[in-house]
């Protein structure tokens, strides 16, 4: 699936079209499809299937891809010629990553483990079959736990959290800016505590809103560990909800990035007062991109949030 500019975004937005016809689906593949519901009811989490549509298609149609998994409604396409010439295991991956697209409405995310060889996740860009080998491999249920949860603890083979800690800054209160582009009707402040706070009162047409801290490159050494924790609050966020993201200059790095955000938004509700998160994200690339944190609320969704003692380190 294609990468985008603004990772939060794209978790509401269509990202595909889907042509109306009376093409029925093929083969095997409800068999993988079925097995990525039952793998969500396992761990409690209810998804609706019945607007789903799988098919196969021709390579042209989403070259240079073998599959492609869009949203609204959820729809997934395979090309034909190269799923007949995988393995079970295969064919599980493929399938389990197109639906982290159309149904869990995950984008890719190149993210190392603390070891820096094996992927975090499933939904990596390039190719997903290097994850894992086989039904009994030790290292599925990780991948499919985390395709679920992204905030899944590391695995035990994934090695070891570099311990020598190196503060890089500490609640910064300049540098913040704020955005509001392409129809958002969102507002931003700083507040007398020094919080960031966004506000809605009417949900937009589309566009983002944002406040955007720029985190320098020569902070971070080539593969060390990036942390950022943060204290949110919200109240009466209805819509989309809103999310922290940690991410590069995505001109050189589209894929590298990470979030709060899981299912369209982490902060959602009534009401919340003030709680710890953090983001971790292993392995800074040899490419050495700028490092960016978005404090973000969906343009379709009203309400409030404010976000405090933000906290950036390193670990090598």
């Amino acid at each position: 699936m294609k990468s985008r500019i603004w990772p939060w975004l794209i978790l509401g937005l269509v990202v595909g079209c889907h042509k109306e016809d009376d093409e029925i689906t093929e083969g095997d593949m409800w068999i993988y499809a079925n097995r990525f519901f039952d793998e969500a009811a396992a761990r409690n989490i209810d998804l609706d299937k019945s607007t789903l549509t799988i098919k196969f298609v021709e390579k042209e149609e989403i070259a240079p891809y073998a599959g492609y998994g869009t949203t609204n409604p959820p729809l997934v396409r395979i090309v034909k010629d190269f799923w007949t010439q995988y393995n079970n295991t295969q064919k599980e991956i493929l399938m389990f990553h197109e639906l982290g697209h159309a149904v869990l409405r995950r984008q890719h995310t190149n993210e190392m483990l603390p070891n820096c060889t094996n992927y975090k996740s499933m939904m990596m860009d390039g190719n997903q079959f290097i994850i894992y080998g086989s039904e009994t491999d030790s290292k599925r249920q990780y991948y499919i736990d985390e395709l679920f949860n992204p905030s899944t603890p590391y695995p035990v083979w994934s090695g070891f959290m570099k311990s020598n800690k190196n503060l890089v800054l500490d609640n910064p209160t300049v540098g913040w800016t704020y955005n509001a582009e392409g129809g958002s009707l969102l507002t931003g402040s700083i507040e007398d505590d020094k919080s960031l706070r966004l506000h809605g009162t009417e949900a937009g047409a589309g566009g983002q809103a944002f406040w955007r801290l720029a985190i320098p490159s020569e902070d971070f050494p080539i593969g060390s560990t990036i942390k950022v924790t943060i204290q949110v609050k919200y109240l009466n966020i209805v819509g989309k909800g809103a999310g922290v993201t940690l991410q590069p200059d995505l001109t050189k790095n589209k894929y590298f990035w990470t979030a709060t955000s899981l299912y369209g938004g982490s902060f959602v509700g009534s009401n919340s007062d003030w709680q710890d998160y953090e983001l971790t994200l292993n392995c800074y690339p040899s490419d050495e991109p700028e490092m960016f944190i978005y404090l973000y609320m969906n343009t379709d969704s009203t309400g409030d949030i404010w976000f405090r003692n933000i906290k950036v380190d390193y670990y090598n």
